[in-house]
């Protein structure tokens, strides 16, 4: 009888893993809560034999408990990545003698990773089903720990300048405590983060490119750990097996709408904002690992040119605007989409100062558009 086959369903395990870290913030807040009033009463709000069977009760049992509760769910999500870590590495494993011929030696074609061959030696899985509609309509409303908060976006901007010694140490630490993920799977990740960069300036000096875009903090300075930053992230990081805050420090830019540092500022929950994620991560990993359909991720744009980042646009505005807004005017959607991009490439860097130039781009339509409008942003 054959061995059975095991399939992974990543999308479904990370979605397993955050909803334990959420269920663990929760309860933290909940328990910190609870200190707040029983340190409240302590203090002389409550006094008597009730009250000290009470903070007996609380110190001895109920704080304790609540406590433990939020150490297990916190040790649920790290098994569970661990978990995903584990089965994404046997995968890669697996699947290293069938890429360029089985008698081809590891080392010789990682050190040759940077030649144009899109059979890239650090994929971990498909790379056609990070566009397919179950993939990207799982990224609708997600999560990401860590998102938009102070203490990652330090981390983050830290990590991008290469530390070495006590400070990456340090750093590697609290982003692995910011994620819930365990220290030794974020240390192995860095690594493989430091490789695939490496290949990134490879091919872009193989190409005549220029190599992706650094973040400039002056004018985005909280982009670094963003909702979009991190979602676009998750993209790259799930083609590689790193986890978002390394898919999004290859590519700082990516999941701004426009072109490198010019950027509008979409909602992150709307059409642009996630046709913004998918379209620069499917060039990024064509332009940067040669892997994966380019800029035209949909496919629905015929024979253009797919490292071109005007490619794309309009096939992938009107993909998310019918997803999330079954109905809407979607003729006048693609309009509006291809003006945000054409205005933002000549140097428009806000949604508002879109907004006060669409009057006149829709003329009789206005008001149609501009239903429209605040549904793409």
């Amino acid at each position: 009888m054959g061995a059975d086959i095991i399939q992974a369903k990543y999308e479904e395990l990370e979605s397993i893993a955050s909803c334990f870290g959420q269920w663990a913030d929760n309860n933290a807040e909940i328990n910190a809560r609870i200190q707040q009033a029983v340190d409240k009463l302590r203090r002389g709000d409550w006094i008597g034999k009730g009250s000290e069977a009470f903070f007996r009760k609380m110190d001895d049992e109920i704080l304790p408990a609540m406590n433990r509760l939020t150490t297990a769910l916190e040790q649920s999500q790290r098994v569970t990545r661990e978990i995903i870590f584990i089965i994404q590495q046997a995968e890669e494993e697996a699947a290293t003698p069938f890429r360029n011929g089985a008698s081809e030696n590891r080392e010789a074609r990682r050190t040759n990773a940077a030649a144009i061959d899109p059979a890239n030696p650090y994929i971990v899985r498909e790379v056609s089903s990070l566009f397919s509609n179950q993939y990207m309509g799982s990224f609708v409303g997600i999560k990401i720990q860590g998102e938009d908060t102070a203490r990652l976006n330090s981390a983050m901007k830290v990590l991008f300048k290469n530390p070495t010694g006590a400070e990456l140490d340090r750093v590697l630490n609290e982003i692995a405590v910011i994620r819930g993920v365990p220290p030794a799977i974020i240390r192995s990740q860095y690594q493989k983060y430091l490789k695939l960069h490496e290949q990134a300036l490879a091919i872009a000096r193989q190409k005549g490119e220029e190599a992706p875009t650094s973040l400039n903090e002056t004018f985005h300075g909280d982009f670094m750990g963003s909702t979009a930053q991190l979602r676009y992230g998750k993209v790259v990081g799930d083609a590689f097996g790193i986890d978002p805050v390394f898919g999004a420090l290859l590519n700082p830019t990516g999941g701004m709408v426009g072109p490198g540092n010019f950027a509008v500022n979409p909602s992150d929950d709307s059409a642009l904002g996630y046709h913004g994620i998918f379209h620069d991560a499917a060039g990024y990993l064509y332009n940067y690992h040669n892997i994966g359909p380019g800029y035209n991720y949909l496919g629905q744009e015929g024979q253009r040119d797919p490292s071109n980042p005007l490619v794309g646009q309009q096939s992938g505005v009107r993909y998310w605007t019918e997803k999330l807004y079954p109905g809407v005017v979607t003729d006048i959607a693609l309009e509006v989409g291809d003006f945000v991009i054409n205005t933002t490439e000549a140097g428009i860097e806000t949604a508002r100062d879109i907004g006060d130039k669409i009057g006149d781009f829709v003329g009789d339509a206005y008001e149609d558009v501009k239903e429209v409008f605040d549904v793409i942003f």
